[in-house]
């Protein structure tokens, strides 16, 4: 049985391992701002929200255990942090995985309506996917997405969800 809970100290080498293993930026990874998924004694998922200079919030490090991809583990996660988010949350991730991320109401904004204290990463992260499309021989894109929690909240209430 799967279990969600807020991330201690004793778990930072396991977050950080997982994170490497996943192939996920490994910069920020501070264990107060995770919640992981156990299974036992075994942690089998995690995730974050990052806190950047100036405030904004960002969605990020969601990785699952390679033999438990599939289970919603990274879906219990996501929702367990974005239930505490009160205001804006942002998150980046390649084009292809944008349909996930709009089941939890992000939406895929222009670079106009990213917050300033971010766009750096943005940047940084859209040369290192272009460097990445080189050595891979395969384009990859570059999504960034945003959730106002009020916008998401009254989506929940029209559709019901």
């Amino acid at each position: 049985m799967v279990e969600v809970r807020q991330a201690t100290a004793a778990d930072q080498a396991t977050i950080t391992a997982m994170i490497r293993r996943a192939r996920i930026n490994p910069m920020g990874l501070k264990w107060p701002y995770f919640v992981v998924a156990v299974d036992g004694d075994a942690v089998v998922g995690v995730a974050q929200v990052k806190v950047h200079k100036r405030g904004t919030r960002e969605l990020a490090s969601v990785a699952t255990a390679p033999d438990r991809q599939g289970e919603g583990i990274a879906s219990r996660l996501i929702g367990e942090l974005l239930a505490r988010e009160a205001g804006t949350v942002y998150l980046y991730c390649e084009q292809k995985l944008v349909p996930f991320y709009e089941r939890f109401a992000f939406r895929e904004v222009a670079d106009s309506e990213i917050a300033g204290d971010l766009m750096g990463n943005v940047r940084l992260g859209r040369f290192f996917t272009r460097v990445g499309s080189v050595v891979m021989r395969e384009p990859i894109r570059l999504a960034v997405m945003r959730r106002d929690a009020a916008e998401a909240s009254t989506e929940s209430s029209v559709t019901g969800g």
